[in-house]
C-alpha cells in the first residue's frame, strides 16, 4: 500500500522537514489514476485545483484521502478540488477527511445506478461504504440531490446546496445503511423539501443524529412510509431544536410534540410528548413501535415494581384503544441468563381477540390538545420474587400501536411505583 501526495504547487519546490512534496501529483485526478486498493492519498491543505470543465475522478476501493499540512503531514483541513463552471464527479468507496469539494453545474444523468460514489453539481450518488468526515461540500445549482446507491456515512461535514426539484437533499436506495451524524446543513436552501428520504426503495435504513438544519425543515420525508424501511432521526433541527426526533417505518411515524404533554420535560422547564401516528399498514401484520426509554441499574430483586405508561388518544382518529391494538413491553434481564432480555407485554395473549379497552386515566394532559380525547394508562408489574438475582439490570420500555390511522400521544416519563 503506497502513500501518494497531491499538491498543485509541487513543481520545483524543495522538501520541507525532509518531506518531498516536489514529486507530488498535481491533481487528485492524476493521483487516483495511479492509486491502487488501500493506498493512502495525502492532499496538501493549501491545494486548490479548479478543473474548469466537467471532471470525473475514480478512486480505487478502500483508499484514504486525507487533507494534511505539508510541513508535518498531520491532519489539517483545506485540500480543495472544484469545477467552477461545471460538475465534479467523485467515484469510489474511500474514506475522505478534511477535504473541500465544490461544483457549480447540474448533473442530470440518472442512468449510473451501479456506480460507487458520485458527487456532482445538482446530482450525486454515493455507494457501498464511503465515509466523508470533516469535509465541506458546496454544490451551486438550481436543483440539487445527493442520491445514494449504497451504504455511506457523513460525519462532521458541512454541506451548502439548494434543493428545488427533489423531495429531499439526501436520498438512499436499496438494502443499505445510511449514517449522518453531527453534520451542518444550515447553509442549505431547502425550500419546502426534507433533509432525507429513501426515495421509494425498499430495504434502506437511515440513522441521523445531531444534525443542524434551518428551523422547521422536515428531517425525514414521510411520503415513503409504504416501504419496508426504518429511519430514525434524533436531535436534528435548528440550534434550539435539539429535542426533535423522528422514527419512520411502513407502520407509521413517531415524532416529538411540544403542544400536548403530561410529565416529560426535554429541559428543565419545557414539556413534550411522543406522537405516534400509525399508517394504514398497522395491524396484525405489524405494529408501529417506539422505544420510550432505557433505564439502567435497576434493582428488580427488592420489591415488586410497577411501570406505568400514560397516553392520550385523539378519538377523532380512532374511537378507543384496547390491549389488542395498543400495548407496552418491558425488556429486562432474568435469573436464568443475565445476558438474555426477557420481554413482558401488556398485550392480550390472544392477538386475534377483540381485546379489552385500556384502563382510563385521571391524569390531566395540558397544552393544545385535540378536540376529542381519551386518557389511558397501561401498567406492567415485575415480580421481585422471580428476579432475586437481578440487582443491576437494564429495563427498556417500548410502546406499540397496531390500529391503523390513529394518533396517540405518549408521555415518555414512565412512572415507576410499587
Amino acid at each position: 500500500m503506497a502513500v501518494i501526495r497531491i499538491w498543485n504547487g509541487a513543481i520545483g519546490v524543495p522538501a520541507i522537514n525532509d518531506i518531498d512534496w516536489n514529486n507530488a501529483y498535481l491533481t487528485l485526478a492524476d493521483a487516483a489514476a495511479v492509486a491502487t486498493t488501500g493506498d493512502t492519498l495525502l492532499g496538501a491543505s493549501d491545494h486548490l485545483q479548479d478543473y474548469l470543465v466537467a471532471t470525473s475522478i475514480t478512486m480505487p476501493d478502500d483508499c484514504v484521502l486525507n487533507s494534511v499540512s505539508r510541513s508535518t503531514e498531520v491532519y489539517t483541513k483545506g485540500f480543495t478540488e472544484q469545477t467552477g463552471t461545471s460538475s465534479y464527479t467523485f467515484i469510489g468507496r474511500a474514506h475522505v477527511e478534511g477535504c473541500i469539494l465544490k461544483c457549480s453545474d447540474f448533473y442530470s444523468d440518472l442512468t449510473h445506478v451501479h456506480c460507487d460514489i458520485i458527487l456532482a453539481g445538482g446530482q450525486g450518488r454515493f455507494g457501498r461504504t464511503p465515509v466523508f468526515d470533516r469535509c465541506y461540500i458546496n454544490v451551486i445549482g438550481s436543483s440539487v440531490l445527493f442520491y445514494f446507491d449504497g451504504s455511506y456515512k457523513f460525519l462532521r461535514t458541512v454541506v451548502v446546496a439548494n434543493v428545488v426539484s427533489y423531495e429531499a437533499l439526501l436520498a438512499a436506495t436499496g438494502a443499505h445503511i445510511v449514517i449522518i451524524e453531527n453534520c451542518d446543513f444550515s447553509g442549505v436552501a431547502f425550500g419546502s423539501k426534507s433533509l432525507y428520504t429513501d426515495y421509494g426503495k425498499s430495504g434502506s435504513q437511515g440513522v441521523l443524529i445531531n444534525n443542524l438544519t434551518p428551523s422547521g425543515v422536515p428531517i425525514i420525508y414521510s411520503g415513503r412510509a409504504t416501504y419496508g424501511n426504518t429511519h430514525t432521526a434524533i436531535g436534528c433541527g435548528a440550534a434550539n431544536e435539539y429535542y426533535r426526533f423522528n422514527v419512520l417505518s411502513r407502520y407509521g411515524e413517531t415524532t416529538e410534540n411540544t403542544l400536548a404533554y403530561l410529565h416529560a420535560k426535554y429541559d428543565a422547564t419545557n414539556k413534550y410528548s411522543a406522537l405516534m401516528n400509525s399508517s394504514t399498514n398497522a395491524g396484525l401484520s405489524g405494529a408501529l413501535q417506539y422505544k420510550l426509554l432505557e433505564m439502567a441499574e435497576q434493582n428488580l430483586s427488592l420489591t415488586d415494581t410497577t411501570y406505568r405508561v400514560n397516553l392520550l388518544l385523539d378519538t377523532d382518529t380512532v374511537a378507543t384503544l384496547t390491549d389488542a391494538n395498543f400495548w407496552i413491553e418491558l425488556s429486562h434481564n432474568d435469573n436464568v441468563s443475565l445476558a438474555l432480555g426477557k420481554v413482558v407485554s401488556s398485550r392480550n395473549t390472544d392477538i386475534l381477540a377483540t381485546g379489552t379497552e385500556l384502563a382510563l386515566s385521571a391524569e390531566t394532559w395540558l397544552g393544545t390538545l385535540p378536540l376529542n380525547t381519551k386518557a389511558y394508562q397501561v401498567d406492567i408489574t415485575l415480580s421481585a420474587a422471580q428476579l432475586t438475582n437481578v440487582t443491576n439490570g437494564n429495563v427498556v420500555v417500548y410502546a406499540n400501536l397496531a390500529v391503523p390511522n390513529a394518533d396517540v400521544y405518549i408521555c415518555p416519563a414512565v412512572m415507576i411505583g410499587t
